[in-house]
Order: C-alpha cells, then structure tokens, then sequence
C-alpha cells in the first residue's frame, strides 16, 4: 500500500530525540517529486535528520575568485538543481526534519593532494552560496562526512603484509586525523559538523596503525580522534540486534560518555552479511531493535541525551519487508 496509508502499527516511532536517514540520491529537477513521496514516508516514521548528498550545488560559477556574495548558479542550475533542492529543504522543515550535507568517499577526499579535494572544495563552496541566497527554512546548517580511507585500493594493497608493517595504512589514518581537525578549524564555526565511522577504528594487536597524533601531538585511537572534534559521530554498527550493535560499539560510547559527545548508531539494510544487517528481519525487527538500544546503554547516556540511531539507507528501508522473509 502507498506510504501515507501504512496502519499505525507499521512505522517507526523512535523513542530518542535524533533519528536519521541516509539519503545518496541529490535533489533535482528530475527526481523531486519522487523525493518528496520519499520524504513523506520518512517523516511519517519518525525521521528528524536526513543525511542528504549534495554533489549537484558543485554547480556554482565563481569557484576559486568570487566571494559567496558575488558567486552565483546560472538558470540552467537554477531550474535544475537549485530551486528542487530549496523546495526539498523547505518540506523537509515544515515537517520538523533537517537537512545535512552528506560527504562520501572511499578514501581519495582525507588526502591533501587528492584531485577530489578540489571538488570537494567546490562542493562546500556551493553550500555556502546556497545557504546565502535561500530562506531561513530552506537552509544547510550541518555537515556530515561519510569517509572510509580502508576501501581505498592502497588500504587494500597492504593485507598481506604483518600488522606491523602497513605504512600506507597508518599514513591513511594519520590523514584522516589531520582532515577531521583541519575541518574542525575551517568550518566548525559556520556548520554543525559529524563525523560517521566504522566500529572498529580502535587500536588492538591486529590494527595498531589506528594510533593517531591528535591536536597538540595528543596520541590516540582514531575514533578517540573524532569523539573529540566533532559535534557528533554515528558509529556504523552495522549488526543484526541491538546487544551486538552496542557490544561492537561500547568503547565509542564510553569514551563519548566521558566527552559529552551524542553518539548515533548506524543500522544497514543492505549490507552484504546477513547478520550485519537487518534485510532479512525486516522492517518491524529493525524498529523493534532500534528502539532496545535505549535500554542496552548506559543510563546516564540517555538521560543526557546522548543516544541516537540511523537507517541506511532511504530506499532500500522503504522496500524492505515489513516481516521477516
């Protein structure tokens, strides 16, 4: 049935203030309408955050000389990206979910002479144009950065050699330190910014190169790195149940316990392992399960309201079955 009729009994209806949505498809011209069904049925479960890619508002002239206020998108932008991207921000508001920009990439984007950190830059360029010329309702306030340098093809070149022994890894690493605090320093102050990571960016005997050189030479596990640069992060804690979703992630929670970092954790659809993933349980496991990691958590967690969860991601939860297949 559509998704404005589903019964009651059928959505989710988190029980944590923040309740979020991966959403990799950008807002245009060609894609609003469909993306505003989508956004019913994800405002009707409960959703506050979408996690929204943004890769079309790189469609900016001026990158490179003009300032924000003299920049501009041309008609042709305008009418395809701009004005469905506004539209988008604007419902999304009304029905009291925000709109965050989502930055992806397997690993190219933490390193400093990468040929992505141009477009990337364009594409935080494009933002701030946006935000400029848009309506209070129709504006970006956050940024969320989705970077995993381990799926870089040169992460992977190293496998075979000893643990001890991955240069390039512990370089990766090291670079995604550098990237989490120089973004911190450039756009902390204008945005809300995330950070989402993997469970497993702790030190152990088979990862040491997760040892990183924070800010003031401080040492440190790489997700210790983010818990303290960050407004946030979300914890792919890519599980079938919400005991193993907290188990794999309780070192993230505690050490931003102490922190007073909100951490939210992350469940996968269509993730490739079964039980990493709640596409076989179906869609009300998944909200039944979410709804547990309130009572798995450490009580002070919650009533500090520190505790979050997300779905990756749109489309896939909106086909997934409601019972288990």
């Amino acid at each position: 049935m559509p998704c404005g009729e589903e019964p009651e009994s059928r959505v989710f209806t988190p029980n944590v203030d923040t309740a979020g949505v991966y959403w990799w498809r950008a807002i245009d011209s060609t894609t609003l309408q469909d993306s505003l069904h989508y956004l019913e049925f994800v405002a009707m479960n409960g959703i506050t955050e979408i996690y929204l890619n943004v890769n079309n508002l790189s469609n900016v002239a001026g990158f490179g000389e003009a300032t924000v206020q003299d920049a501009y998108f041309d008609e042709t932008a305008m009418t395809m990206h701009i004005r469905p991207l506004q539209e988008f921000v604007r419902t999304a508001y009304a029905k009291g979910i925000t709109i965050y920009a989502l930055h992806g990439s397997s690993g190219e984007l933490i390193i400093p002479t990468s040929p992505s950190r141009t477009s990337f830059n364009r594409r935080i360029f494009g933002i701030r144009v946006f935000n400029y010329i848009s309506a209070q309702d129709e504006q970006i306030p956050g940024l969320q950065f989705n970077i995993e340098p381990h799926q870089h093809a040169e992460w992977r070149a190293e496998a075979d050699r000893p643990v001890h022994d991955r240069p390039r890894r512990q370089l990766f690493m090291q670079q995604k330190m550098d990237f989490v605090i120089e973004m911190h320093d450039t756009l902390g102050d204008e945005f809300r910014i995330d950070w989402c990571m993997p469970f497993w960016w702790n030190v152990t005997s088979a990862r040491p190169y997760m040892n990183v050189v924070g800010r003031n030479g401080a040492e440190m596990s790489l997700y210790q790195g983010l818990v303290l640069e960050s407004n946030r992060v979300l914890v792919m804690a890519f599980r079938d149940n919400a005991d193993n979703m907290y188990n794999i992630a309780r070192h993230v929670v505690a050490f931003a316990n102490a922190h007073d970092t909100p951490v939210v954790f992350l469940a996968t659809v269509s993730e490739s392992n079964a039980h990493a993933r709640f596409y076989e349980a179906g869609k009300l496991e998944m909200y039944y399960q979410l709804n547990r990691m309130r009572d798995i958590v450490p009580k002070d967690f919650v009533q500090r309201n520190l505790l979050g969860v997300a779905i990756h991601h749109v489309f896939s939860w909106y086909e997934l079955q409601y019972e288990r297949t």
